[in-house]
């Protein structure tokens, strides 16, 4: 068979998923494969720099380009601002683009948008590890135990971690009747009516639009939630966790999360990170949480995630499952405007794109 095809097609099955349309969990794989201790499979850790290497021969970046692209056209009309390719941990492409008078430098930190939601996933699997939260079991009431639950909401009692890593906590979702948040000019997220309270607290009281486990129904104000309950947990902002737990550990040094006026950061998005380093974070899970001499993230919260979904798109633990048959696996972890870390074991590579919105 002619390169050009093999490369096309290889291409084509590594950024298209084989999605669920039917939301039926039993064509969801629950887990991808993990066998015991994870080896130093590649031998190379990106630290301040990352190696340079040959591409393969059958990767076409210009059919990775157009993949892309088609895939967002159904999303919206974004532009690429990056696309960066690491294959067995070197680097093998990378690229940079924008007009000439507003281009996106290497070492510009760029709004990663919802991938954060994946990020704070990581760090609520270091937290059960750690046993500062019991499991995705535990019930999210334990960690607002003053809030204060109005009649008829008494199933808000059952929402557990895993629902709010799912979706499907009940809470409102993107577009229903929520908080609203805005930034003022100190940088800071304030609520509608100025409350200096807990906006933890002032999430968990939202009413209920749904029973916990029943819909995957997707929700900022869940993510939020969530990044409350570990921070209410790991007694520091999420931020100051994951620099400790996972940023310092794998040489990300260049993100920022932002917050609200309370303090808190934001669950769904705000965190900002260089192309590089959103590479390294795909690496660490392309290593199934393993850097160098360290397990991060827990391997098995790697190998399940995502778990079995509600979701026709098959998301769960903030993460996009894509089964591809019969190579394998691939996952993504996607934002809006086309933030994407793309996790391809089947072919040993981490795909970068930052995009924006053509305005």
């Amino acid at each position: 068979m002619p390169t050009k095809v093999v490369a096309f097609v290889l291409s084509v099955l590594s950024f298209f998923a084989v999605w669920n349309m039917n939301g039926q969990p039993n064509s969801i794989p629950e887990t991808r494969e993990y066998i015991g201790e994870v080896p130093d499979k590649y031998g190379v850790w990106p630290a301040e720099e990352f190696e340079k290497g040959e591409k393969p021969w059958w990767l076409s970046v210009r059919l990775v380009e157009w993949g892309i692209a088609l895939k967002e056209a159904f999303g919206g009309k974004t532009r690429m601002n990056s696309l960066l390719v690491l294959h067995r941990g070197k680097l093998v492409h990378e690229a940079y683009y924008g007009p000439q008078d507003s281009g996106w430098p290497a070492d510009s930190p760029h709004h990663v948008q919802s991938i954060t939601k994946g990020v704070l996933a990581a760090l609520v699997g270091i937290a059960i590890e750690e046993g500062l939260i019991e499991g995705v079991d535990q019930k999210v009431i334990d960690f607002f135990p003053e809030a204060v639950i109005a009649p008829g909401q008494e199933s808000k009692r059952d929402i557990t971690i895993e629902h709010l890593l799912t979706h499907t906590s009940g809470l409102p979702g993107d577009g229903e009747a929520m908080l609203a948040w805005w930034r003022g000019d100190d940088g800071y997220w304030y609520g509608e009516d100025g409350d200096p309270g807990d906006l933890g607290i002032a999430a968990f009281e939202l009413p209920q639009t749904g029973t916990p486990g029943k819909k995957h129904n997707y929700s900022r104000i869940g993510a939020y939630v969530l990044a409350c309950a570990l921070s209410r947990r790991a007694g520091m902002s999420v931020y100051e966790y994951a620099q400790e737990k996972l940023f310092e550990p794998t040489g990300i040094t260049s993100a920022r999360w932002d917050t609200y006026y309370d303090g808190s950061c934001i669950g769904g998005y705000g965190l900002f990170l260089t192309p590089r380093d959103m590479a390294r974070f795909g690496y660490l899970y392309l290593n199934y949480g393993h850097w160098d001499d360290r397990q991060v993230v827990p391997a098995q919260w790697v190998a399940r995630t995502p778990p079995r979904s509600k979701s026709i798109l098959a998301y769960g633990y903030m993460v996009r499952n894509n089964p591809l048959l019969p190579l394998g696996s691939s996952y993504e972890f996607t934002g809006l405007y086309g933030q994407l870390i793309s996790v391809i074991p089947a072919f040993d590579l981490v795909v970068v794109r930052t995009g924006s919105k053509i305005v």
